[in-house]
């Protein structure tokens, strides 16, 4: 008779921890968000703000900044990484005011671009899955800049 009660204790735990298991909310379950990750629209903002001073500041590409509107610029690159990285921005069109045409960026200037975003995100601490990611979030521009 003494098994008997274990066996009952034992299967009555058993349900009642598999009750426990299944019961959680499945938005806890979910992985976050590239943008989640990365600290969400604040971090981001402060990440192309600085990567828009490094881009006007740069000798190579200069030429293509000065006569820009650098707000527009940082609001449009911002609703690209935002909803690319999984965020709540909705991305209109190119990243770069009156481009593509005229500018004439080359695929090695827009290296250059990447480039200086990766000193970006490394000031900012992004971590290394993480910089792979938001730097896949560039392809599109490569095809709008790049004229040559």
């Amino acid at each position: 008779m003494r098994w008997t009660h274990w066996l009952i204790l034992g299967i009555g735990s058993l349900v009642i921890l598999t009750g426990c298991a299944t019961t959680r909310d499945p938005l806890t379950l979910r992985e976050k968000t590239l943008f989640e990750r990365v600290g969400g629209k604040p971090y981001l903002t402060a990440m192309v703000d600085d990567f828009v001073v490094r881009l006007a500041a740069n000798r190579r590409l200069q030429r293509f900044f000065t006569e820009s509107n650098r707000p527009a610029l940082q609001a449009r690159f911002l609703n690209q990484l935002c909803e690319a990285s999984g965020g709540p921005c909705k991305y209109t069109g190119t990243g770069v005011p009156s481009a593509p045409q005229g500018m004439g960026l080359t695929s090695a200037d827009f290296e250059v671009v990447v480039e200086e975003f990766s000193v970006t995100l490394d000031k900012f601490k992004v971590a290394e899955n993480e910089q792979r990611e938001l730097l896949t979030c560039l392809a599109p521009l490569r095809q709008e800049l790049v004229q040559r």
